[in-house]
């Protein structure tokens, strides 16, 4: 047998296999349910196999701290580029530059050393024009939004 599949009521077939789903290996060689909680138990030549269907994996707590600094700031558009530093107890913070239009100009997500280089540039490559930008910055439902100066 190559993967595992599930028969649902209409006519519906759902495939698992080791390129869609946490399933060990595709050989599988026995399959038991636990009834009363509803554990799929799946033997295959690699181990065993636990799929609960009811299973909700846990929510990300909320952030307590999220907070950008920008260096320099001031900026001169000189190539060099700008570090934001995110300090935050998120696991991942997302964010992005805009103009003082709303526009979003370049999008980032932070590094493990929680620093985003900018280049000055927007996500097409081309320069951006000096003025006012603002840095907004997202991490587990918290937003924070900090001021960017551009100059030439």
């Amino acid at each position: 047998m190559s993967g595992l599949s599930a028969f649902h009521p209409g006519g519906r077939t759902e495939s698992f296999t080791t390129h869609n789903s946490p399933l060990s290996d595709d050989e599988v060689h026995a399959i038991a349910v636990d009834p009363t909680s509803g554990v799929v138990w799946v033997a295959t030549a690699s181990g065993l196999n636990r799929y609960d269907p009811f299973y909700v994996p846990p929510t990300q707590p909320v952030p307590r701290t999220l907070h950008v600094q920008v260096y320099p700031n001031p900026l001169l558009l000189t190539g060099l580029g700008a570090t934001l530093r995110l300090r935050s107890d998120a696991p991942l913070v997302q964010g992005e530059v805009v103009d003082v239009t709303g526009r979003r100009v370049r999008r980032f997500g932070a590094t493990a050393s929680g620093q985003v280089f900018w280049d000055g540039r927007a996500e097409d490559g081309s320069l951006v024009e000096p003025g006012v930008y603002l840095i907004r910055a997202e991490a587990g439902g918290r937003q924070t939004i900090t001021r960017l100066v551009l100059l030439r």
